[in-house]
């Protein structure tokens, strides 16, 4: 088969957030046993280095931890299907506290991006309302939408539906509204800043983007986050999560705008010259 790459962030001992440990070198592991780190860990092995270290709610934190790259390969022999792993120590990317948020807001909204918190998430995202009062207001429509579920099912339940299709209709909506209410609360985190507030962060953002999307669909988000969650001059997050307008207007300097764009092949990255105010 063909070979595979994984980023997986430990302590500084190699010690794994879920099981086992990790030191670099070449190895063979029977595929999903206890020393198969890969599947030992599926949750924390990230597609990017910068999503490892999001994806991890401990290790990020902590002095001397590791990164490592993962290569491998599962081939087939009898009885057994066995891992080859190769493993190297690479240097950890710096993540800051708003780049994780950012991500996180970014993950979530994929998953209804009509809803009120979406939309005032794009306004964190522009830098147009980073206030208590405005996170409070997306954290109220949260709890209005999760009243209106039960009322729904209360209702769903009055007609006949029950079993499976009441419980796939309740998880559905609450998987939404959970995760929101995770990054809501990772905002005020950062607006409030108390005891121990980064651990409180990284553990909310590794768990609200746990499941939302795909590993690669999570590596462009985290991408896209590290380039504009701290860049000043983010002047509109737009209506779609996929663009993004940078742009730099400087005193005898010629102005210029950078799109951040997802496509089928990845971020692109475009700059153009003599960009107007107003097109933003």
């Amino acid at each position: 088969m063909d070979e595979k790459i994984c980023y997986l962030l430990t302590n500084h001992q190699g010690q794994c957030f879920r099981s086992g440990r990790v030191q670099s070198g070449t190895y063979w592991e029977r595929v999903h046993s206890e020393t198969d780190v890969v599947s030992q860990n599926i949750w924390e092995c990230a597609a990017t280095p910068e999503l490892a270290v999001m994806k991890n709610p401990i290790h990020a934190l902590n002095s001397g931890a590791k990164l490592y790259l993962i290569k491998f390969r599962d081939r087939t022999i009898p009885h057994a299907g066995m891992r080859e792993l190769k493993i190297s120590n690479i240097m950890i990317p710096a993540v800051s506290p708003e780049q994780k948020l950012a991500f996180a807001m970014y993950v979530v909204r994929q998953l209804a991006p009509e809803h009120q918190f979406s939309h005032w998430a794009e306004r964190w995202l522009s830098r147009i309302d980073r206030s208590t009062t405005g996170a409070k207001l997306a954290l109220g429509s949260v709890i209005d939408t999760a009243r209106e579920v039960d009322l729904s099912m209360a209702e769903m339940s009055k007609l006949g539906f029950k079993g499976t299709r009441l419980s796939e209709y309740h998880n559905a909506k609450y998987d939404f509204l959970w995760r929101a209410y995770d990054v809501i609360e990772a905002a005020m985190l950062i607006l409030e800043k108390p005891i121990r507030w980064h651990a409180s962060l990284a553990e909310k953002v590794a768990t609200c983007a746990r499941g939302a999307l795909n590993d690669v669909q999570l590596g462009e988000l985290a991408e896209v986050a590290m380039h504009v969650a701290t860049d000043p001059n983010v002047v509109s997050y737009i209506s779609s999560p996929q663009k993004v307008l940078r742009g730099e207007h400087e005193e005898n300097i010629k102005s210029f705008s950078t799109v951040f764009e997802l496509s089928d092949t990845g971020l692109l990255i475009e700059q153009s010259d003599d960009v107007q105010q107003g097109n933003y």
